[in-house]
């Protein structure tokens, strides 16, 4: 509730705008996306291995377990940064402290 000049309370609208919550479940989703690949690598996947670096690529291809951690540890991360975006947008969210 905010007061008008006059004194008289009005209800301030706690809604988003409706792009920005397009935006979020946007940045939410494409997080999911890169999620997901990291997983498809670290379990073996050789698709679209060849836009990252061929240093990495063959790291991965002597099953070096530091590339296969690095994998799963970004996939994690990923998944964070999703439900993160998800909280700034969804009721559940405002419940968590700051």
């Amino acid at each position: 509730m905010t007061k008008r000049p006059d004194g008289i309370a009005t209800a301030v609208s706690n809604r988003l705008p409706r792009w920005a919550s397009g935006v979020a479940y946007a940045a939410c989703g494409w997080a999911f996306v890169f999620a997901a690949l990291s997983c498809y690598w670290a379990l073996g996947g050789t698709a679209g291995a060849q836009t990252i670096s061929p240093a990495i690529v063959a790291l991965a291809r002597a099953h070096d377990p530091l590339v296969y951690a690095a994998l799963w540890l970004g996939a994690l991360v990923k998944v964070i940064s999703g439900v993160v975006v998800l909280e700034l947008i969804q009721p559940w969210g405002r419940k968590i402290p700051r």
